[in-house]
């Protein structure tokens, strides 16, 4: 497994030459900049060691002009060579190379300490002093110095062995490559009989060749070039200029891309070859940055800027979300002006909006942030576990900061991970995996188990609260418990959460349901004293033998009582089952309609078609054509019969349609 570095320095400090002296090969290819002597794109080498050992070798430009195609080559290396003349010494692109490094997280690597045959031993001694106090305070503060000379060869030798070492160092450290499979293209071309071509660093993930049967590339991995969603089919894979089988996070390669819209001019710097599964573009960050060395302190009001992210230059506006950390830090919101593709931990570089200066960097904690509620303190709380670099410790955190949970979906996108490894991660965890609750194809949604205890506790605090403000409450719809629920969470909980919450209440037996309406399983729904001595008096005039309910205005003048008074406590009875609302204005006892439903069963009984008409009904039951109707009307509505045409059918036992009737508005 080869070792991927790449060259860093100051303009004319011999980068170029270094790499050529190490691999027999010029990296500048282009004929300007071999007529000015300056590179200016990225450029390419491989070495092999004599004991096996593979080195590639990515040469950036050192103009400050260039550093947009610099960070380009930096992203994903496993390590840096940093190339300081030593009749020069460190300048300007050195210390904005070496910040920016340190942005990129890059912590191993060498100084090569070039043009020492043009030096004393007494220069090369100050020059290696300087580049010690440049590197001081930097994750390459205890880098190697290899005094070394393109020129006569001197201190090569000693700059090869560590190369060499550094390689084997970088095959034993990998582990197996985590996440899905992304490669940062920094170079695209047509190859003549081939097609495009790609380069670029895998920055996660493997990517597995195709075979080749009856001369017809059979597609490997399914792929896609992002931000645009290009389907891809990979034909081959070149590494050092020889076909692989495979690339894996932290190697470089050359992908050969087939596919109907594959062709010349359509992927390029800046974008992303991605497995099929991979999450899409954003256009919003949230991120965890730092000044730049040197800079200072990033600015707490928004402001323009460019933000570079894998090998693309996208300008962006920064907004800070979070005062400095101990350490400097801040949180910050990136709104970008186009989208572009990326995952947990993408290391990225910010300069000014004239591209002119390095600001700071970081890395990306979010990459799918919530447009609303950007810096609120449970926002922040929420940024805080998306920072955790242990991917089952985040979402242990996360599960505990979210109230209403996180589904598999959004935790796999946002971490390039597979829905089986977020699967692995939440069993690992004591979180409630919940399936049918998100949306098709966000996978299961996770609440951690102090969430849960607070939904069951708001769930319950609020049934408690409307249950003592009302004897009578027959319980409470879903719509209503979320409005009271947004008032006590500070937010109302997704529907489908909070009917698996009342399902799994119901099966524990905390609560009861009756008709769609919740209830704790202590409460026992009454009329209040007052109401239940008005009902008793109320129901001799409701216990009709004719069976014909009577008005509430009859009631109520024969109990000498106002009609809104004797509607108000109807309407209560209603709601437990004592009383039937057969029309705004006409209520019966569940006796009354078991009698008019024994009218409906026998014509049912006697037709040949098991259909009874409304003048039929009108006939037997003697309750006249209106009162017919509304009757009619309500026993469709509870479910006991269904109109057909010109006639009607029982559809439901009518015990069944009274006992699912209480609680309910029917």
């Amino acid at each position: 497994m080869p070792l991927t570095l790449c060259t860093a320095g100051h303009v004319d400090h011999g980068k170029s030459s270094l790499v050529r002296a190490l691999t027999g090969t010029d990296p500048d290819r282009l004929p300007e900049e071999k007529r000015r002597g300056m590179t200016i794109e990225l450029g390419f080498a491989w070495r092999r060691a004599p004991g096996g050992a593979a080195v590639s070798i990515i040469d950036v430009p050192g103009h400050e002009r260039l550093v947009a195609t610099m960070v380009a080559g930096a992203v994903g290396v496993d390590c840096v060579l940093l190339v300081v003349a030593a009749d020069d010494g460190p300048r300007r692109q050195s210390a904005e190379h070496v910040a920016i490094l340190d942005l990129l997280g890059i912590a191993r690597g060498a100084v090569a300490l070039t043009k020492i045959d043009r030096v004393d031993a007494a220069r090369r001694g100050e020059a290696a002093q300087e580049v010690r106090r440049l590197l001081a305070g930097t994750g390459l503060a205890a880098a190697p110095l290899f005094p070394v000379s393109s020129i006569t060869g001197e201190g090569m030798e000693a700059l090869a062995a560590w190369l060499e070492a550094e390689a084997q160092a970088a095959e034993a450290r990998r582990a197996a490559p985590e996440g899905l499979f992304r490669l940062a293209v920094d170079r695209a071309f047509l190859r003549p009989g081939a097609g495009v071509v790609v380069t670029g660093t895998v920055q996660s993930g493997t990517v597995q060749s195709g075979t080749v049967q009856s001369g017809t590339a059979r597609a490997g991995d399914a792929l896609r070039i992002a931000p645009r969603g290009i389907p891809a089919r990979l034909r081959g894979i070149q590494a050092g200029g020889a076909e692989v089988e495979q690339a894996r996070a932290g190697e470089r390669a050359a992908l050969n891309l087939a596919g109907p819209d594959i062709r010349s001019g359509v992927v390029g710097r800046g974008d992303w070859v991605v497995a099929a599964a991979a999450a899409g573009p954003t256009t919003r960050l949230d991120a965890l940055l730092h000044a730049a060395r040197g800079a200072p302190p990033l600015p707490a009001e928004a402001r323009a800027i460019h933000l570079h992210i894998g090998a693309a230059d996208v300008t962006a506006r920064l907004a800070r979300l979070s005062p400095p950390q101990a350490d400097g830090a801040v949180l910050a919101r990136l709104s970008l002006d186009r989208p572009i593709m990326a995952a947990w931990g993408d290391r990225l570089v910010l300069r000014d909006a004239a591209g002119r200066a390095t600001l700071g960097g970081g890395r990306v904690v979010d990459p799918f942030p919530p447009a609303r509620g950007r810096a609120s303190a449970e926002r922040l709380d929420e940024l805080r576990a998306w920072a955790n670099p242990d991917p089952r410790a985040s979402l242990a955190a996360l599960l505990a900061a979210l109230p209403f949970g996180l589904t598999s979906a959004r935790f796999a996108a946002a971490r390039n991970l597979a829905p089986e490894a977020v699967a692995a991660l939440a069993a690992s965890t004591d979180a409630q995996s919940l399936a049918d609750v998100a949306a098709p194809g966000e996978g299961p949604l996770h609440l951690g188990p102090e969430a849960a205890k607070r939904l069951h506790a708001a769930i319950a605090a609020a049934l408690g609260k409307a249950h003592a403000a009302d004897a009578a409450d027959p319980g409470q719809t879903p719509a209503a418990l979320r409005r009271a629920l947004a008032s006590a969470l500070g937010a109302p909980p997704p529907p489908a959460l909070l009917g698996a919450m009342l399902r799994g209440m119901v099966a524990a037996g905390a609560l009861r349901e009756l008709a769609g309406r919740f209830m704790l399983a202590s409460h026992r729904p009454r009329l209040a004293p007052a109401d239940e001595r008005l009902f008793a008096r109320m129901e001799r005039h409701l216990a009709v033998e004719d069976l014909r309910p009577p008005r509430v205005a009859e009631i109520a003048e024969a109990l000498g009582l106002p009609a809104p008074a004797v509607a108000g406590v109807l309407q209560r009875a209603a709601r437990l089952g004592l009383a039937c609302r057969i029309a705004a204005n006409r209520y019966a006892l569940p006796a009354t309609v078991e009698g008019l439903a024994a009218v409906a069963q026998r014509l049912v009984a006697a037709a040949p078609d098991a259909r009874f008409s409304a003048a039929a009904f009108r006939d037997t039951s003697h309750i006249g054509r209106n009162l017919t109707i509304e009757v009619l009307e309500f026993l469709d509505r509870i479910g006991f019969t269904r109109r057909e045409g010109e006639g009607r059918a029982i559809v439901a036992p009518i015990g069944a349609c009274l006992a699912a009737l209480a609680g309910g508005e029917a």
